[in-house]
């Protein structure tokens, strides 16, 4: 079978908002989810980029959009499992895997940039940042 590229997608939306929360992670981001789309949106083009990327290697590029493929029994996977017409039988012998690295809620990211803007120590920061976490993990 001649080769192609499957990558996985996502909505401009949901991907720059994922993205704002893994940059409020980190000290240095300051910039509230809107400034930060409005600056990335074009970033977030991803049928140009499917694009460019079939012109540059010459080859079929397949893009699994997150929210077709993620609600799937077997995850966003399904997508190279389809194009290589893995039968029902052996999909189904296949243990499930539970969804991973979901955001929290947006509050949770302002709440991170928020203490990004304070003046504090890396320690105290990242010890506010894990009790705020952990608070929104044990209200789920």
């Amino acid at each position: 079978r001649a080769l192609c590229f499957v990558l996985g997608t996502r909505a401009p939306e949901g991907w720059l908002r994922s993205l704002h929360w893994q940059q409020a992670k980190h000290h240095h981001m300051v910039e509230s989810a809107e400034a930060f789309a409005a600056r990335l949106q074009g970033a977030a083009d991803f049928t140009a980029l499917l694009a460019q990327i079939g012109a540059a290697t010459q080859a079929p590029v397949i893009g699994a959009a997150l929210e077709r493929h993620g609600t799937r029994p077997l995850g966003p996977v399904e997508a190279i499992y389809d194009l290589a017409d893995l039968p029902s039988d052996l999909r189904a012998a296949l243990p499930s895997i539970p969804a991973a690295n979901r955001a929290p809620s947006a509050d949770l990211a302002e709440a991170f940039v928020a203490l990004n803007r304070q003046d504090m120590s890396a320690d105290d920061r990242t010890a506010a940042k894990a009790a705020l976490l952990a608070a929104a993990r044990g209200a789920e």
